[in-house]
């Protein structure tokens, strides 16, 4: 997952050898966008090798401005790499909000609960005359089944 229009994020991907299916080092990677279905067009963020044929790619802020976004990496005597990503605006480091603006961290704010019976409470518990049922014994449940079958109907030859 990537956020949108976010830049300081790292997608990490392996680049194979085409020829010998090894891990490919010291390649000099390129990369295309597609943001939400439209053309691709050139990454403009930064891309590090790791090590072992893995590499690190850094998008830039345009990178991810989408809701919908995937990239495609190549480089010479490599197979190229697809990876497709559904964009968020929240930011999950965030305990409070999650980085949304639209949420307000003091749920309180909106309770109704006064901290005492309400009328609707106490009307409905008088209703509940006996002890409520919660689940029913695999031979309660079977007989009760069998009570509802139909009875077997013969059929003419």
């Amino acid at each position: 997952m990537l956020r949108k229009n976010v830049a300081s994020q790292h997608v990490f991907f392996g680049l194979v050898n085409a020829t010998t299916g090894a891990a490919l080092t010291g390649a000099t990677v390129a990369g295309h966008v597609g943001l939400d279905a439209a053309a691709q067009a050139a990454v403009t963020g930064t891309f590090t090798e790791l090590g072992l044929g893995q590499y690190r790619f850094d998008p830039s802020q345009a990178d991810t401005n989408g809701d919908f976004v995937g990239y495609i990496f190549t480089a010479a005597g490599a197979i190229p790499l697809n990876a497709n990503f559904i964009t968020t605006g929240g930011d999950f480091r965030q305990a409070a909000n999650f980085g949304l603006t639209d949420i307000d961290a003091t749920i309180s704010s909106r309770s109704t609960y006064a901290g005492s019976d309400t009328a609707g409470t106490t009307t409905l518990l008088t209703r509940i005359t006996g002890a409520v049922p919660l689940a029913v014994d695999y031979t309660t449940a079977r007989a009760a089944k069998r009570r509802h079958r139909r009875p077997m109907q013969l059929q003419p030859r």
